[in-house]
C-alpha cells in the first residue's frame, strides 16, 4: 500500500475528528480576523469614540486575543497529534521510518487541502455605485467634504455614510487610498 491509499483510509476513519478540528480552528481564526478587521477600521472607531479610549481598548484586547489564538492553535495541534499517537506508533512498529510517517501526514493534509479549494485567491471587489463614483470624482478634484456634500445636496453625515461602503468595497482606510485605488481600477479618470 502506498501513502496515498493509507492517507485516504485514515481520513475516512478519522473524518469526524478532522471535521471537528477544522471547524474549531476555523471558528477561532474567523473570530480573530473579524475582531482585527474591526479594530483596524479607523472610520468605524472614529464614529464610536472620539477620545481614543475605544482604540486603546481594541489594541489591548487584540494582544490578548493574539495570545489566545497562538495558545489555542498550539494546544489543538498537540491534542490532535495526541489522539493519533497510537496510530502513528503502530506505523512505527510496522517499520515505517519517521520520514514515511511525515510523508503520510503530509499526504493527508494535501487531500484535505484539495477538498477545500480556494477561488484562485482572487480578490473580488464589489462595483461602486454611480453616487460613490461621483463622490470619489469630486474629492479627487480637490473639493472639501462640505463642498462635495453641498454639490450633491446631501449632508456631511450622509457623505460620511457613503464613504464607509467605498472604504469597505475597495478594502482601504483613507480617502487618498480610495482615490488611488479608484483610479487604478478605472472608476475615475486620473487627476489632472
Amino acid at each position: 500500500m502506498n501513502n496515498l491509499s493509507i492517507a485516504f483510509k485514515n481520513l475516512k476513519k478519522n473524518f469526524a475528528f478532522y471535521a471537528l478540528y477544522i471547524l474549531s480552528v476555523s471558528l477561532v481564526i474567523t473570530i480573530y480576523f473579524a475582531f482585527t478587521s474591526f479594530s483596524m477600521n479607523t472610520v468605524m472607531l472614529e464614529k464610536i469614540s472620539g477620545d481614543g479610549r475605544v482604540e486603546s481598548m481594541c489594541r489591548v484586547i487584540s494582544v490578548f486575543l493574539t495570545v489566545f489564538v497562538i495558545f489555542y492553535m498550539s494546544y489543538s495541534n498537540r491534542f490532535f497529534l495526541r489522539q493519533r499517537t497510537k496510530e502513528l506508533g503502530i506505523y512505527a512498529l510496522l517499520g515505517y521510518r519517521r520520514e514515511n510517517i511525515l510523508s503520510l501526514l503530509l499526504s493527508e493534509n494535501i487531500i484535505i487541502g484539495t477538498c477545500f479549494p480556494s477561488e484562485n485567491n482572487k480578490i473580488i471587489i464589489e462595483d461602486l455605485t454611480s453616487m460613490e463614483k461621483k463622490i470619489l470624482q469630486l474629492i479627487s478634484d480637490g473639493k472639501k467634504r462640505k463642498c462635495v456634500a453641498d454639490e450633491l445636496y446631501i449632508s456631511e453625515r450622509t457623505l460620511s455614510n457613503h464613504l464607509q461602503p467605498i472604504f469597505e468595497k475597495l478594502d482601504i482606510s483613507s480617502v487618498v487610498e480610495a482615490i488611488t485605488k479608484a483610479i487604478k481600477l478605472g472608476y475615475i479618470p486620473p487627476v489632472r
